[in-house]
């Protein structure tokens, strides 16, 4: 019985979107910002701060990586401190000090790359400007 009523509510929950009337709160969506409404540098900003955020899991998965080869390269490729990757065992949890070095420099890898992304928006930007002032 509890089955029926379990399939009986799914198949309401489902076909419920399909047969719902229109949305009815499209007035209420947010407008589009204006070209003008934020000073470019709060743009420039904000466009480093999604490049820093958002690079961050993959600096730390890299940087951890590097960090396990560069051990295992100091050992003289001894088997046991092999990377997981590389089919070595399972290792101990890292220390504190090796989780802050690693932490940091992800943090230094992910601002480099902000960094380097907003140098080159600059020269794009000024390469834009020199063709609008020599056309």
């Amino acid at each position: 019985m509890k089955k029926n009523i379990i399939t009986v509510f799914l198949i309401f929950i489902i076909t419920a979107g399909l047969f719902g009337a229109e949305d009815e709160y499209k007035d209420l969506l947010p407008e589009d910002y204006a070209e003008d409404e934020f000073p470019d540098p709060l743009k420039k900003l904000r466009r480093a701060e999604i490049i820093f955020a958002g690079s961050y899991p993959f600096s730390l998965l890299f940087t951890k990586i590097g960090y396990d080869l560069g051990e295992y390269a100091a050992s003289g490729f001894s088997r046991s401190y092999a990377p997981q990757i590389f089919g070595g065992a399972a290792k101990d949890a890292a220390t504190n000090e090796e989780t802050k070095k690693i932490l940091l420099t992800s943090l230094y890898v992910s601002g480099a790359f902000a960094l380097i992304d907003y140098i080159i928006g600059e020269k794009k930007h000024k390469k834009e400007l020199e063709n609008e002032t020599g056309n």
